[in-house]
Parts: structure tokens; C-alpha cells; sequence
């Protein structure tokens, strides 16, 4: 009985592991900035930064899916730029952005990518990142993008001076 009862608990624990397992692979998406997408390079934490992309976010009534400071990652909903709400992917496709963030730690600084993408056709047998497209100069979403940005640097303390280019 004993014996029964240690065969339970370490099957248990043998579970409990493979769970813990599955997690550590992470939920930070395996994607490619667009080459177009703004890179900074930071002195803050990659988490810190992810903390403080995460507050101008809510802050500004963007609504966040994703966030994993620990992988150096946010990501947003679907937003609707003209009416400051929700969106749905699909519907209002010249209005409608994701924004993205992924937080680096490259020589002892923090690379800091931000994305603002739209999706430019519907076509559910196609994967959703090869529908989408980096939002246009002069976008509604990317004036909204660079918003979050410039608020997050000055929350952090960051200089306008951090190095700042688009991704190779």
C-alpha cells in the first residue's frame, strides 16, 4: 500500500515536470522583425523595459495579448487606430494594427524592436504573419507606435540620444 502510494506521488511529480517542461519553451513567438522596424539600443533591463512598454501601452488604452518580461516580449491586440478601441484581425484592415515589442540584451545593453504591423489581405489558409505587413509612413499606427516608444524612454530615463536604427 505504502509502495502503491510512493508510485502515485512520483508519477505526480513526473507530471508536474513535463508541465514545467512545456513552459520553459516559452510564448515569445519565433518571428522576424520586418526590416523596416525600429531598433534602440538601451541601458535599462530587457524585463524593466517590457514592464514599461507594458504601462504606456495601458496607458494609452492599447489592449495587451502577450507579455513575458522574463522573454523580453509584448505584444497587443488587434487595435483599431480611428476609433481608439479593440479590432479584430480581418475587419477595418487599413485601421486595424498589432504592435510588438521584443527587448534584447545584446553587450551589456538592452536592443529594444518595435514593430507596428497590419494584416493586408484575409486568407485563413495562409499563416497570419505572412499576411502581414509593416504599416506605411504617415500610418495612424505608426504614429502610435513611435508614441509609445518616446513615453517608454522617458519613463525609463532614456535619452532621445540611445542609439536608434532599423533592424538589419
Amino acid at each position: 500500500m505504502v509502495r502503491g502510494a510512493w508510485c502515485v506521488g512520483v508519477l505526480a511529480a513526473g507530471v508536474g515536470l513535463a508541465a514545467g517542461c512545456t513552459r520553459l519553451g516559452g510564448v515569445r513567438p519565433r518571428l522576424e522583425p520586418f526590416p523596416s522596424d525600429s531598433a534602440l539600443s538601451l541601458a535599462t533591463p530587457a524585463p524593466d523595459v517590457i514592464r514599461a512598454v507594458v504601462a504606456e501601452l495601458v496607458s494609452t488604452g492599447v489592449p495587451v495579448l502577450i507579455v513575458t518580461p522574463v522573454e523580453g516580449y509584448v505584444e497587443s491586440r488587434w487595435y483599431d487606430v480611428e476609433r481608439h478601441a479593440a479590432g479584430k484581425a480581418g475587419r477595418r484592415l487599413a485601421h486595424t494594427v498589432k504592435l510588438r515589442f521584443y527587448a534584447d540584451p545584446v553587450a551589456g545593453r538592452t536592443r529594444l524592436v518595435a514593430e507596428c504591423a497590419w494584416q493586408v489581405i484575409v486568407d485563413p489558409s495562409r499563416p497570419p504573419r505572412e499576411l502581414e505587413r509593416p504599416v506605411p509612413a504617415g500610418h495612424p499606427g505608426r504614429a502610435l507606435l513611435d508614441s509609445v516608444v518616446a513615453r517608454t524612454m522617458r519613463r525609463l530615463g532614456e535619452h532621445a540620444d540611445s542609439t536608434a536604427h532599423t533592424v538589419p
